[in-house]
């Protein structure tokens, strides 16, 4: 095993931001749904 193995993964800091910005749509997405779906038992 190499020392390059040991090392933590990086992502290029463009896709780290791309990746970020995704995450927030879909938890935007996922609580929009939440909100949406609510059920009223009464």
């Amino acid at each position: 095993m190499s020392d390059s193995d040991d090392e933590i993964p990086r992502l290029p800091a463009d896709t780290l931001a791309i990746l970020q910005q995704f995450q927030e749509e879909q938890r935007k997405i996922t609580e929009g749904f939440a909100d949406v779906i609510t059920e009223d038992w009464q």
